[in-house]
């Protein structure tokens, strides 16, 4: 029976092989310019030199696979040549329960989303990089005209699943909260 060592929250036999960086991170590495979603989050970056797959992931936490997938112009083994937009959210891609289109600002800022059928808020969330109370926040009736007994706003085909009701528009930016 193979001995295992504890790693973090997994386990890893020993004896087993690891792979680590391809390219160790360069000390200029995440010196970009970045652009935030509303409530901070990086969504955009672009690069300086230095910069590579593993550094990008080490520095905004994502794995080689998600950037790859949501940033088709890099490659894994290329160099990222300086001033390449690298982006740091799914939100170029559909994902399952985040389907629907959306607009964004003329940084890129995603500032609304229509929902299509089968989205929930979770996915949609996940999607551009905010938590479920962000996207709460800006989809609900404010304070003086919300009292507390009208419904929250958006309308809900499962509220327990947190299944969305297709052809809506949400607000993505809580400095724009689409009020009822």
């Amino acid at each position: 029976m193979p001995k295992y060592a504890t790693v973090g929250e997994g386990f890893l036999a020993i004896g087993a092989t690891i792979v680590l960086q391809k390219k160790p991170v360069d000390s200029s590495a995440g010196k970009g310019n970045l652009v935030h979603n509303s409530v901070g989050t990086p969504i955009f970056y672009t690069t300086v030199d230095g910069d590579s797959i593993d550094s990008l992931g080490c520095e905004f936490r994502r794995t080689t696979t998600e950037l790859l997938s949501d940033n088709p112009q890099l490659s894994a083994n290329a160099p990222i040549p300086a001033g390449t937009k690298v982006v740091l959210m799914p939100n170029s891609r559909t994902i399952p329960g985040a389907r629907g289109a959306f607009t964004v600002d003329d940084r890129g800022v995603p500032l609304t989303y229509a929902t299509a059928p089968g989205d929930n808020v979770s996915q949609i969330a996940a999607r551009f990089r905010l938590s479920y109370s962000d996207l709460d926040q800006a989809n609900r009736p404010v304070v003086p005209k919300y009292d507390g007994t009208t419904p929250p706003w958006p309308a809900y085909i499962d509220r327990s699943a947190g299944l969305l009701v297709p052809g809506q528009t949400l607000s993505l930016h809580t400095g724009f909260p689409i009020t009822t």
